[in-house]
C-alpha cells in the first residue's frame, strides 16, 4: 500500500513538473515589448476631467544609448553618467484625458525606508502628487492607454 502511495505521489509530481514546464515554454515565447516613455509637461482641467499635455521620449540604455548620444554630438569618451540617455529631440506634444481612475506609481526616498514605491489611485490624488512636486520636469514616464485615456501612469526611477 505504500508503495502505491508513493508511485501515485511520484506520478503527481512528474505531471506537475511537465505541466509548469509546458507553461513556461509558452510564456518564453511570447514577445517582449519595449516601453514607450513620455515626459508630463503639464495637467489641465476642463470641467470635472483632468488632462496631460505629453512628449514621447526615448528612454535609452547600454549600447543603444552611446550611439543615441554621439549622434546628437554629446562626447561619450568616457561613457554616460548612470548609462543611460533620454533622447527628448521630439517636439511633439500630444494631450490625453487622464482616466477618473488613473493608477500612479512613484518612487520616494527616506532616511528610514530608503527607496521605495508609492502608489496611487484615482485622477484627483495624481493631480495632488503632480502639485506636491512642482510639476514633473524631466522625470520619465511609462504610460498605459485605454480608449485614448490615459489609464496607468509610472514613474521611471532614474538616479
Amino acid at each position: 500500500m505504500k508503495r502505491f502511495f508513493y508511485l501515485t505521489l511520484t506520478l503527481v509530481f512528474a505531471l506537475t513538473a511537465c505541466n509548469n514546464y509546458a507553461r513556461q515554454a509558452v510564456v518564453h515565447d511570447q514577445e517582449e515589448t519595449k516601453p514607450q516613455y513620455y515626459y508630463i509637461l503639464e495637467v489641465s482641467q476642463k470641467g470635472e476631467a483632468y488632462y496631460a499635455s505629453i512628449q514621447p521620449i526615448d528612454f535609452l540604455y547600454g549600447d543603444e544609448a552611446l550611439e543615441r548620444a554621439k549622434e546628437h554630438g554629446i562626447d561619450i569618451t568616457y561613457g554616460l553618467p548612470n548609462d543611460y540617455y533620454i533622447d527628448d529631440s521630439s517636439e511633439e506634444v500630444i494631450v490625453h484625458k487622464i482616466s477618473f481612475s488613473v493608477e500612479v506609481i512613484s518612487w520616494a526616498y527616506s532616511d528610514m525606508l530608503g527607496m521605495y514605491k508609492m502608489i496611487y489611485f484615482g485622477s484627483d490624488s495624481f493631480v495632488k502628487f503632480y502639485e506636491s512636486r512642482g510639476g514633473f520636469e524631466e522625470i520619465p514616464f511609462v504610460l498605459e492607454f485605454e480608449d485614448n485615456k490615459i489609464e496607468k501612469i509610472q514613474e521611471e526611477y532614474v538616479p
